[in-house]
């Protein structure tokens, strides 16, 4: 959404119908409800952060971080969605989610999965909601950090993509 409201491409209005009722939240709330998952996650825990590529280039993302010292970025995957998208310059085709860690900070037995790829090419369902990830992505990124019976958050849940893939 970020994109729409920055670039201002001028197809924002025609746009909306596809998007969720929902107002999209402000810089100023992503960055509470930052603080509140630094507070709350467990020492080496995971926040997968997804941006589009406006948020990664500009580093928009990291407005949402002054608040937070314990976590820090320490990886990246990049989802090709198999379909073009915007851009002034080149129409982007992915979506990236930057593996944020909370200290202290280590992979070696915390990550799990050292075989999935930082590219993973998927087609999501959309249907159910127009920004939706490929739930088996999902649920391969969310068994990299977790063990069956953890708790797992999704504060902007949308099509509750993350959940279906914690029950699968």
């Amino acid at each position: 959404r970020q994109v729409l409201d920055n670039l201002q491409f001028g197809n924002e209005g025609a746009r909306q119908g596809d998007r969720a009722a929902l107002p999209q939240m402000s810089d100023a709330q992503i960055a509470a409800m930052m603080v509140e998952i630094e507070r709350v996650l467990s020492p080496s825990a995971h926040l997968l952060l997804w941006v589009d590529k406006f948020g990664i280039v500009s580093g928009h993302w990291r407005r949402w971080m002054p608040g937070v010292t314990s976590l820090a970025p320490v990886d990246c995957c990049i989802w090709d969605k198999e379909r073009i998208g915007m851009g002034r310059r080149f129409r982007s085709r992915f979506e990236a989610a930057i593996v944020i860690q909370k200290g202290p900070l280590r992979a070696e037995s915390i990550w799990k999965n050292r075989a999935l790829p930082d590219v993973v090419r998927a087609k999501a369902d959309r249907v159910r909601h127009p920004h939706a990830k490929p739930i088996p992505f999902i649920q391969s990124l969310i068994e990299c950090v977790t063990e069956p019976g953890d708790i797992v958050v999704d504060p902007c849940a949308g099509g509750y993509g993350t959940m279906d893939a914690c029950r699968a």
